[in-house]
This record gives structure tokens, sequence and C-alpha cells, in this order.
């Protein structure tokens, strides 16, 4: 399995025959095919995916285009594997797909995206709901102190961060150390300023608990922002010249204005999240996003191909509740423009690789039901 990483490295760095390029890109879409022999092998199996997807991507390679649609389409796949197949696809030759695989192709990303931001936004309210009344009661609230971390904190990245790239020591090794980059650049900035040097940028005294979740969320939203527009972000995967977005791929009347919108939604909640000087604490941080989720929610459940593809998906959604005592000023402004769309937390190299957003290790194994469902 490990030999996938130095086969990425040769297909990204090296001159390749044709004729080898081919039949490593055949060897690829056979992983990419496959599933898992046993239950014990989920995880395992979903890191080699992964991988190849990894490999496809570097060599620019469509042999795997329809498995891709097919386990992004499947909202039983492990969210790390769909996000994979979500980054895959832009970034290769999909001109030639019919307007069914189209479909497809959208709805599995609008459902991907819409389960994940709720499925982000829920826990982490519950958190600080958790927070609120341990401090109610005099106390620092146990693992809740850990500052809304929840389910993708240190014990599940632990666990899961080498098997299929949990969110907390998976993130922590991806990015150059989460804990240790942020508390030094922190430490830093914070004695420069006290000694009279450059006074610390808005994003370098953000928490570091607000700061890792921002990179959490941008991870999905730019995976789902280059599949719609094909377009190359800064520090991101290189995107093939030859490869189109969702919206310019000719999409069906039923799908094509609601994929433009949902760009538009993507961009919206993008520059909400980067605005480091609304975003101070994880309060702002949900205050900003509440509005462009809902969005969301309700933009992508509108679209009568998904409710076919998703039989138990509920069309009537509830309003994300609003995060506990909400500072003031706190309030998400209507005209807010972010210091950075992409700002810090831009996905770099592998935004689906051991540090992916999304990975069962943040959001559960079962994460890839409908969000309404109490996942």
């Amino acid at each position: 399995a490990i030999a996938l990483f130095g086969l990425n490295r040769h297909a990204r760095f090296t001159k390749l025959t044709p004729a080898y390029a081919d039949g490593l890109a055949k060897a690829m879409t056979v992983i990419v095919s496959s599933e898992p022999k046993s239950s014990l092998d989920v995880k395992g199996h979903a890191w080699m995916v992964r991988r190849s997807f990894d490999v496809l991507t570097s060599l620019g390679a469509a042999h795997a285009v329809n498995p891709a649609i097919a386990r992004l389409l499947n909202d039983k796949e492990l969210p790390s594997v769909r996000l994979a197949a979500a980054d895959y696809l832009p970034r290769v030759d999909t001109s030639k797909l019919t307007d069914e695989k189209k479909t497809q192709y959208f709805i599995g990303l609008a459902q991907l995206l819409e389960q994940q931001l709720v499925m982000w936004y829920e826990r982490e309210e519950d958190t600080l709901n958790m927070k609120s009344g341990a401090m109610a009661g005099g106390s620092m609230g146990g693992m809740g102190g850990m500052g809304g971390m929840g389910g993708m904190g240190m014990g599940d990245g632990m666990g899961e961060g080498m098997g299929d790239g949990g969110m907390g020591m998976g993130m922590g090794m991806g990015e150059g150390g989460m804990g240790m980059g942020m508390g030094m650049g922190g430490g830093s900035g914070m004695g420069m300023g006290g000694m009279g040097g450059p006074k610390p940028k808005p994003l370098e005294t953000q928490p570091w608990e607000v700061r890792m979740t921002r990179r959490y969320v941008n991870q999905i939203l730019q995976t789902a922002h280059v599949a719609l527009d094909a377009k190359q972000i800064k520090g991101g995967r290189p995107v093939s010249a030859t490869a189109k977005g969702l919206i310019d791929l000719g999409l069906p009347a039923a799908v094509s204005e609601p994929a433009s919108d949902l760009l538009k939604s993507v961009e919206s909640l993008q520059t909400r999240v980067n605005d480091s000087l609304k975003i101070t604490t994880m309060n702002s941080l949900l205050a900003q996003s509440k509005k462009p989720i809902e969005s969301i929610m309700d933009l992508v459940r509108e679209v009568p191909a998904l409710a076919a593809q998703y039989p138990k998906y509920q069309v009537e959604k509830d309003d994300l509740k609003e995060a506990p005592n909400q500072p003031e000023g706190d309030a998400p402004d209507d005209n807010a423009a972010g210091d950075n769309a992409t700002g810090d937390n831009a996905a770099g190299d592998n935004a689906t690789g051991d540090n992916a957003a999304g990975a069962e290790g943040a959001a559960g194994n079962n994460a890839a039901k409908p969000s309404t469902e109490g996942n």
C-alpha cells in the first residue's frame, strides 16, 4: 500500500511513456473500482482508493471517471473517499459524460457538501452548548473544554489519522503539525508584538480551535468549488487545461441553474468563514456560517433529482440552531467581505490526502447518511 505514494511521485515528476502511463492508470482504476473483502478491510481499502485517485490525478488520466462518480453518488461510502472522488473528477477530461452521468456527478457533490457542512455546524454547536452548560455549573466541562472539536479532536485523530485521514493527528501531520505549528506561530507573533515588533495579523490571533475548524470547512468548500468551476485555487492541486467544471459541462436543465446557484453559495460561505475581522471565536464562526449553510440546505433539498436518488432524504428541514452565548457584535453581516476567500486555509497540495476534510475520523463511519437523520 505504501508503494502508492512512490507511484504518485513517479507520476507527478517523471516523464512517462504513453504506454507506461496507460498501464499505470488502468492498474489504479482496478483499485478504485474494487471493494473491501471484509468489514475489517474498509478503512485500509479506503486509504488505497484515495491514494489511487491521487495517482490518477497526477497522470491526468480519465480512466476512472465512471467509478469516481459512482463513489461520489454513494451515500453509504466513507466521506473521505467521496471527497477524493470529487477532487479527482474536475482535474481530468469529463467532456464525454452523458447527461445522466453529469446529473449524478452534481447531485452526489451537492448532497455530500450539504451533509458535511450541516454535520460540522451541528457538531460544533453541540460542543458549545456542552461547554456553556459546564461553565454555568462551575466546571471546565471535561472533554468539552477542548473548544468544539468533538468528533474530530485528538481522540478520533490519533486512532484514525494514519488509517484514513482523521481530523486530529491526521490534519496535524498533513498541515505541518497543526498544534505545534500554530502554537509556535501564535507565540512568536505575540512575543514580537510585545517587543514593539510587527503587529500580529488577525488570522494569527484567532484561537487554535477556530483556525483548525476553519481549515476543515475550507477543504470541503474548496473541493466543491473546484468541482463546480474547475478553476485553479492558489496553493491547490493543478487543474488540467482540458478539464471542465460541472457548470461548463453543459448540465441538463433540471440541475444547470442549481449548480450555478450552489457555486455562489459556496463562495459566500468561503468569504464569511475567512473574514478574520469578524471571526474571533467559535461563536462568531458559527454565526457567520449559519445563514449561507441554510441557503445551501434549501438549494440542495429543492433539486428533484436529489430527492429521487436519496429516498430517505428529508426535503423539509429544520433551521440550524443559534450558537449559545452569542457575544455582541458577532451577528453576521449580509455585506461581509472576507479578507481572503481561501485565506491561510488553502487546501494545499493534497485536499483529499491524510488531512482530508470529512474523513470518517472527523465525521464518523455513518457520516454519509443524510445529515438530518442525527449523524
